[in-house]
């Protein structure tokens, strides 16, 4: 259920991630759990 939830977010975190190139790692596990 989590993951789903990110891949709503995604987007919102992509411009996050856009921000904060440091989330650039977590982001990654996320997308490879996906």
């Amino acid at each position: 259920m989590k993951v789903k939830k990110d891949t709503k977010m995604t987007g919102k975190k992509l411009t996050v991630l856009r921000s904060n190139p440091k989330i650039k790692p977590s982001f990654a596990e996320r997308t490879a759990l996906l």
